[in-house]
């Protein structure tokens, strides 16, 4: 209210001097009237009357000329009160001539009572309005000799009360109108400020739309829109070059069946209506394209107004590049798992050898034992020698398996994704790297959970890894000398993933900030550095991590974490 004060009393004054106009403008008209009234009816009155008259319509004339001024229509109230004084006193003068005190009670208290009832000026104003009201009457009365209050006595108590009445008419007025008009400069204000808003947000959604429309078209995304008739709405420039470089011409929304071949419509119209039952759907799709095959992500969405899908919008991403350096770095990562597998294999000759000569050894013991025999004793048991050939054909199966492992391991070829068991893929680690541990005096033990369940990668690639973790376990545990010399394989399985770990009780971790799987970090001194940053980086491409963990009493445990197939499982 503070702040709209000034402006709803500068309101009110006009309003006062417009209504004290209205009036003024009515009191001239009025004595105008009775001025002709008089000389027409009563052609003995006074000489004096007819100018008193004019004199009083004169004056209101005056007033409703005064009150169009701005200076006057600042100050209304003074004017007003002025204008019905000289209005009394022409009045009291009337009265005294013609010796007519009820004509001026009656003009006296009707003025006083249109001033109450539509000039809002207030308390005081009205006060003296009646103030001089009343004295007009009784000086009017003292004039002509009538005792006002002896001899009318009642009649002046019904004009007080009538005078009192209009104080509080004329009160209420203008609370009245101050409310409605505070109320109408509030709505006006809350217009205003609601129209400014308007405007702005309409200037801002301009905004922001024109930056929407830069942006999709500028986009290196095809973007387009389908009414509910999958009928092309709206269309970028990325979309016309996708379809004008994949069908060699520019789309026309009114002839779709120029550019884009039935198929491929009919693909997009059953996606269509997916979006159009309110599904937000994202797919892959692999095209062909004049320069190769060409990888996509298709986003759709629906477009809701008032809760009603009335068509879709589709964005297409082409990701021909990113496929194509995810499959370098597959095929990079392969190389280097091989050349890892390589480095492996010459590390563990010792092993390997003494592993293959261990069947070879025993088939050339078989085989001197029985040609003795035979020399010696032309009649030798046929049952005999039977066993003895069948021992010689184990150990050369047994040399045949081993031989067979390291090709598997050795072989290069394309990363395949299959079920994989991760027991088996322990148990043959720790087939591989049996002749590595009794060179090294290392106990391999498995600890294989039951009913594991299977997890999808490369069954090669996943052995390497466990095969890279069981010789730095076994080669640790054998540099240690107090710990025991013992690598544990441990299988389990948790919630959605499958977990294989290597535990040993070796030299153990390298103090921080030392990050074991940093390319080239080796504590070995032929060692290159690159086992277990190769081991990390084909868990992660098998969605999985590889963990390294300090033992609380000696050694380190490498722990791998792989997501798992929920509904298939391998016995231990």
């Amino acid at each position: 209210m503070a702040s709209s004060e000034p402006h709803i009393r500068a309101q009110l004054r006009e309003l006062i001097a417009a209504r004290m106009r209205l009036l003024a403008g009515i009191v001239a008209g009025g004595a105008l009237v009775m001025t002709v009234a008089n000389r027409l009816l009563m052609p003995d009155v006074s000489p004096y009357l007819l100018p008193l008259q004019a004199i009083g319509a004169t004056m209101a004339l005056l007033s409703v000329w005064l009150l169009h001024h701005r200076l006057a229509r600042a100050r209304p109230v003074p004017i007003g009160l002025l204008l019905f004084a000289v209005a009394c006193a022409v009045r009291v003068a009337v009265g005294w001539l013609t010796h007519d005190l009820a004509a001026t009670t009656i003009v006296a208290v009707g003025l006083i009572l249109i001033l109450a009832t539509t000039v809002p000026w207030g308390l005081w104003p009205q006060l003296a309005t009646a103030t001089l009201g009343a004295v007009a009457i009784a000086v009017n009365g003292a004039l002509i000799g009538v005792d006002v209050v002896g001899v009318v006595g009642p009649a002046a108590s019904a004009v007080a009360v009538i005078l009192g009445f209009s104080i509080l008419l004329a009160y209420n007025l203008e609370t009245y109108q101050v409310a409605l008009m505070t109320e109408n400069w509030h709505r006006r204000r809350s217009e205003a400020e609601l129209g400014r808003l308007n405007v702005e947000l309409e200037h801002r959604v301009r905004a922001r739309t024109a930056e929407l429309e830069a942006v999709i078209e500028n986009s290196r995304d095809a973007i387009w829109t389908v009414d509910r008739t999958g009928a092309v709405r709206l269309m970028n420039a990325a979309a016309h070059r996708r379809l004008a470089l994949r069908y060699g011409a520019r789309y026309d929304p009114n002839d779709p069946g120029q550019a884009v071949a039935p198929a491929v419509r009919q693909q997009f119209h059953a996606l269509y209506e997916r979006a159009f039952a309110g599904e937000n759907l994202q797919i892959e799709r692999t095209v062909e394209a004049p320069n190769g095959l060409g990888h996509f992500v298709i986003s759709m969405h629906p477009i809701v107004e008032d809760g009603v899908v009335v068509g879709a919008t589709i964005f297409s991403s082409d990701i021909t590049d990113r496929k194509r350096a995810e499959e370098q770095a597959r095929q990079h990562q392969a190389d280097l798992a091989h050349v890892l597998r390589i480095g492996t294999m010459g590390e563990m000759s010792a092993g390997l050898a003494h592993e293959i000569n261990q069947p070879l050894g025993a088939i050339a013991n078989y085989a001197l034992g029985a040609a003795r025999r035979l020399r010696a004793d032309s009649a030798v048991d046929g049952a005999v020698l039977l066993d003895v050939v069948e021992c010689i054909g184990a150990e050369a199966l047994r040399a045949g398996e081993i031989i067979r492992r390291l090709r598997e391991l050795l072989h290069k070829e394309e990363p395949r994704q299959q079920r994989v068991d991760l027991n088996e893929v322990a148990r043959a680690s720790a087939r591989v790297v049996e002749g590595e541990a009794l060179r090294h005096g290392v106990d391999v033990d498995l600890e294989l959970a039951a009913a594991l369940p299977t997890v999808l990668g490369d069954p090669i690639q996943l052995e390497q890894v466990v095969l890279n973790l069981l010789l730095n376990g076994i080669e640790a545990s054998a540099a240690a000398t107090n710990g025991s010399r013992r690598v544990v394989v441990h299988t389990g399985a948790g919630t959605g993933d499958v977990e294989v770990a290597v535990t040993d009780h070796g030299v153990g971790l390298p103090p921080p900030p030392a990050d074991v799987f940093a390319p080239f970090f080796t504590t070995k001194p032929r060692g290159l550095g690159m086992g277990l940053s190769i081991s990390r980086s084909i868990v992660e491409l098998h969605g999985g991590h590889l963990d390294a963990l300090s033992n609380p009493d000696a050694g380190a445990t490498f722990r791998v974490t792989l997501p798992s197939e929920p509904t298939a499982t391998r016995s231990a």
